[in-house]
């Protein structure tokens, strides 16, 4: 049975019968245009017990106030200019993670007006004990949304 969240509960919106496949399809379409859904599938076994999947979170229609251009040079030495562009006035972090999600560096934390934006990332500036070679994400987020990208360092 196949559930979605209304009015902070989650309701049944399909239900599959038991049968030799693998693969179950479902469209709903009963969605509206800028909203978050939040879908998971209750598997009902043959003694009555039963299993939730982890929730699958979906947007439909949903446009993010800003682009990311990306971060140059990649891969880099010792310092990087993440570019981004904000298609209207928003507030805007963007963190910087080592790949186990440590935090590196926050750069920016606070709002900024719409228009193409350059921060400089440099490795002299931060405080960690020691900066290695190897792959870096850079988290990039509004108050609709988020992206997280990858950068190298070679040393």
């Amino acid at each position: 049975m196949k559930e979605k969240i209304k009015d902070g509960q989650f309701q049944p919106v399909y239900q599959i019968l038991a049968s030799d496949f693998n693969k179950y399809t479902f469209v709903d379409v009963d969605v509206e245009d800028n909203v978050v859904y939040f879908y998971r599938v209750k598997r009902i076994n043959k003694d009555g017990s039963f299993e939730f999947s982890d929730e699958i979170k979906v947007g439909v229609g949903l446009k993010k106030d800003f682009e990311i251009i990306g971060n140059f040079p990649n891969p880099f030495n010792s310092e990087t200019k993440i570019i981004y562009t904000l298609f209207s006035d928003t507030y805007v972090k963007l963190t910087v993670y080592d790949i186990v999600g440590r935090e590196i560096a926050v750069l920016v934390d606070g709002f900024q007006n719409a228009g193409k934006h350059e921060v400089s990332f440099n490795l002299g500036n931060i405080k960690v004990d020691e900066i290695t070679s190897g792959i870096y994400l850079y988290k990039l987020q509004t108050q609709k949304g988020y992206e997280i990208r990858k950068m190298v360092v070679i040393k």
